[in-house]
């Protein structure tokens, strides 16, 4: 696990519940602006790539945010660092959902498909 200090604490619970919905937003709005340039040069496999990594981005920020939440129970058990860590625990876990979601189309239709 990634050991937090006391500052690092308040840092990972701002990445978690900022940064884990900034990331499922990006992939989604870069997809939506680089699709098109892949599938004309014939490199749809890339959108994949770009889901991987905001699922990956999300998943480390829920690492730290375990961290942080382990370190908050030893200092004060019961404390609003800890229910925000919890808190930032379910915000991973949920957009990490929207980003596997977003990835189900794209790896059984691709990303080229069109209607």
């Amino acid at each position: 696990m990634v050991d937090v200090s006391a500052r690092g604490v308040k840092g990972a619970l701002i990445w978690t519940l900022v940064g884990a919905p900034l990331a499922a937003l990006a992939n989604l709005e870069l997809l939506y602006a680089l699709v098109p340039g892949m599938c004309d040069s014939g490199r749809a496999a890339e959108a994949g790539l770009l889901h991987a990594a905001s699922a990956v981005t999300i998943l480390v920020a829920a690492l730290a945010v375990v961290s942080a939440w382990r370190l908050a129970a030893r200092a004060e058990p019961g404390s609003r660092t800890r229910v925000l860590a919890r808190a930032g625990l379910l915000v991973s876990a949920v957009f990490t959902l929207v980003v596997i979601a977003m990835w189900i189309p794209v790896w059984s239709i691709g990303a080229c498909a069109r209607t």
